[in-house]
């Protein structure tokens, strides 16, 4: 099961988008302690998704278009 953090939000980026970034991701890795996914929006526009590991479970902390460091 997958839950979103109010801090998902701040950007704007709908849960829809969020979840579509991350099942679609083009790449995914470590930050520290959360994981981005770098997936497309449904318009193509990349997004970055940061989540953390919970067991079974992931929560969606952060959500926003990539930046530019995600994507080189």
């Amino acid at each position: 099961m997958t839950s979103i953090h109010r801090s998902a939000y701040k950007h704007g980026v709908t849960p829809d988008e969020m979840f579509h970034a991350m099942r679609l991701h083009l790449r995914r890795f470590s930050n520290g302690n959360m994981t981005i996914s770098i997936g497309p929006d449904f318009s193509g526009n990349l997004l970055e998704i940061g989540t953390f590991e919970e067991g079974d479970s992931f929560i969606i902390v952060h959500a926003m278009r990539a930046q530019e460091k995600y994507l080189r």
